[in-house]
């Protein structure tokens, strides 16, 4: 579980968290706009084929050699990264980092399932768990560093950092011997594998309501940081910020992982597609000049959401297939989170610079969620075994 979390950790807050940092001093040195701002943050999902790449090579290979191999592309983009100039050179060096976080995070939860066979989906929340806390530490770190040194030695340190804690994380990564994960004090109390797939409806409902909420997530944190400048928030302010939706993140993916023990995966999810479609809403409401307390009102309750969807969504799809088909479910499932991921980033960006305003588009999605959330409400649904 250790090596799982500090792998998610690296991975993910060096590759989005911290990247978030780069933004305004990439944009104050070559001018960009918000719509290749955006796109740089959509380039980084583009890898999203990569995930089916990691599903059928961790048999392959072993679980530690493609997390090794992915940690390796993403420093050495974040290093190249520091001699480019054009945007379409940007693009191409996010695209390799992009596909080197799918090869590292990708194994992470199918090593869950395979590992952890009670409490599953708060396993997922542990592992996931991981990838929020890069964001409380590596955002933060990220603008310290960018502030002291320049954007290009902050991505040359952050670099080396991913390197040698990936060593670490790969070393630890050992899976529990099988008589531990077979043994009769734990299999009486295993949840036993689902042995068909869920109706063809019920995958439908849950890839609709990754695609609502991977929007919203994506929209959130490619613009988070434009956004707080828009009401004026500084530098500083707009760190501390990012760094409280990791905090929260944090707490919100045990919450999630807590939610998936209580609470059958249609409840869990038309929960949280609620409180994704609030938090939309909410967007649309801060002003100009906004109080510390009205940016908490937004920034609390977004990260508990980020967090909290992950394990929420990844388990009902795991009670939603058989466990042995689930490395290759899960792979397709993630494709799809990254293919909303890619898409709303440069999209959310292009209408703000027609526009002026994230309102329309905030509402849009708002919608969107409340539509899903209320599909899931209106079928009746059915726990697989395991649920």
């Amino acid at each position: 579980m250790a090596g799982l979390f500090v792998a998610g950790m690296l991975a993910y807050g060096i590759g989005v968290y911290a990247f978030t940092q780069f933004l305004a001093p990439i944009q104050a040195e070559f001018g960009w706009n918000r719509a290749v701002l955006g796109g740089l943050m959509s380039a980084f999902w583009l890898a999203a084929p990569f995930v089916l790449i990691a599903s059928y090579a961790i048999d392959l290979a072993g679980l530690r050699a493609v997390v090794f191999v992915g940690a390796l592309l993403e420093a050495t983009g974040l290093i190249v990264m520091t001699r480019l100039s054009s945007p379409v050179e940007f693009f191409l060096i996010r695209f390799c980092m992009g596909a080197g976080k799918c090869l590292v995070v990708t194994p992470l939860p199918i090593a869950v399932a395979r590992w952890f066979r009670r409490r599953t989906g708060f396993a997922f929340a542990i592992a996931l768990c991981g990838w929020h806390v890069g964001g409380f530490v590596m955002a933060p770190l990220a603008e310290k560093l960018i502030s002291a040194y320049g954007w290009r030695t902050a991505a040359v340190v952050l670099a080396a950092l991913l390197l040698a804690g990936m060593m670490v994380a790969t070393y630890l990564m050992r899976p529990p011997s099988q008589a531990m994960v077979d043994s009769p004090g734990n299999s009486r109390e295993m949840p036993v594998p689902v042995t068909s797939f869920a109706p063809l409806w019920t995958l439908a409902l849950i890839g609709c309501g990754t695609i609502v909420f991977y929007a919203g997530y994506a929209a959130f944190l490619s613009q988070l940081a434009p956004m707080l400048a828009d009401i004026g928030l500084g530098p500083r302010l707009i760190g501390l910020a990012t760094g409280s939706v990791a905090i929260c993140a944090m707490a919100g993916v045990l919450l999630g992982g807590l939610a998936t023990q209580l609470l059958s995966p249609r409840i869990a999810v038309t929960t949280l597609l609620a409180i994704m479609a609030g938090v939309e809403y909410l967007a649309t409401t801060l002003p100009q000049g906004a109080t510390l307390s009205a940016v908490a009102a937004f920034v609390v309750p977004l990260g508990f959401l980020i967090g909290g969807g992950d394990p929420i969504l990844i388990e009902a799809l795991r009670t939603s297939v058989p466990l042995d088909r689930f490395g290759r479910a899960y792979g397709w499932w993630y494709l799809l989170c990254l293919a909303s991921l890619a898409a709303v980033p440069v999209l959310i960006g292009a209408f703000f610079d027609a526009h002026a305003s994230y309102r329309a588009v905030f509402l849009a999605m708002s919608v969107a969620s409340i539509l899903v959330a209320v599909a899931f409400v209106a079928t009746r649904g059915r726990r697989t075994a395991g649920a």
